[in-house]
C-alpha cells in the first residue's frame, strides 16, 4: 500500500478503534492472485481466533485487534499455544482495490508479519514490508499474498501468501516459505 492509503488505514483505525465498525460487508469476496482456488463463503473461522502456517510452523492466534471499515480488514494476533511470544499483524485493502481509481493508493493486495523475539523469528510477506531490504536476486514480488477470501461480512480472511524469513537475509541466504492463514474478528 502507498503510504496515503495506509495513512488512511490509521486513521480509520484510531476513529473507530472507540467506536467499533460499520459492519458494512466487504465489496468482493475474492482478491486473486488465484480466485478460482477459493470458494466464495459466507462466513468462516471461529470469531477472535485465526492462525497462520509458514512452512512446517503452525500457529494457533488469538485476534486481540481488528478493525474492518470500507472494505479495509485489519488487526493483530497473539499465539494461544508456545512460545506465547508471537505476534501477528495482518493489513488487507479491499478485495476489489484493483478496479479502485490509482488516487486511493491502493498498491497491493495486503500485508501478513510475525515476530517473535525468543526464539528470535521474523517473517513477512507484502511487498510493501519487504521492499526495503536487500534480496539479492530474489525478486520481491514473490513475496506477497497469492490468494484471499473476505468472508461476506468482511470480518474474516483465509488464503496463501508466500512469507520471507528475515533472519535470512542477516545469513546472507534469503529465503522463502509458503504459508497459509486465517483471521477472524471477534464479535462485534
Amino acid at each position: 500500500m502507498k503510504t496515503n492509503a495506509r495513512s488512511l488505514f490509521v486513521i480509520l483505525a484510531l476513529i473507530l478503534t472507540g467506536c467499533g465498525d460499520n459492519g458494512s460487508p466487504a465489496n468482493d469476496s475474492v482478491t486473486e492472485a488465484n480466485p478460482s482456488s477459493l470458494d466464495r463463503g459466507s462466513s468462516f473461522g471461529s470469531p477472535g481466533a485465526g492462525f497462520l502456517k509458514i512452512g512446517d510452523s503452525h500457529h494457533d492466534l488469538e485476534i486481540t485487534r481488528c478493525l474492518v471499515a470500507f472494505g479495509v480488514l485489519g488487526g493483530s494476533a497473539v499465539s494461544t499455544q508456545k512460545p506465547d511470544n508471537i505476534k501477528v499483524n495482518f493489513e488487507f485493502s479491499p478485495a476489489n482495490w484493483r478496479e479502485r481509481p490509482e488516487t486511493e493508493g491502493w498498491t497491493e493486495t495486503g500485508t501478513i508479519s510475525l515476530r517473535s523475539e525468543n526464539p528470535y523469528a521474523q517473517w513477512e510477506s507484502g511487498l510493501s514490508l519487504v521492499s526495503g531490504y536487500n534480496l539479492g536476486s530474489l525478486d520481491p514480488a514473490r513475496l506477497d499474498i497469492t490468494s484471499v477470501e473476505f468472508s461476506a461480512d468482511g470480518r474474516s480472511a483465509r488464503g496463501e501468501a508466500n512469507f520471507l524469513s528475515v533472519d535470512s537475509i542477516m545469513k546472507g541466504d534469503p529465503s522463502i516459505s509458503v504459508g497459509s492463514f486465517e483471521f477472524s474478528c471477534p464479535e462485534p
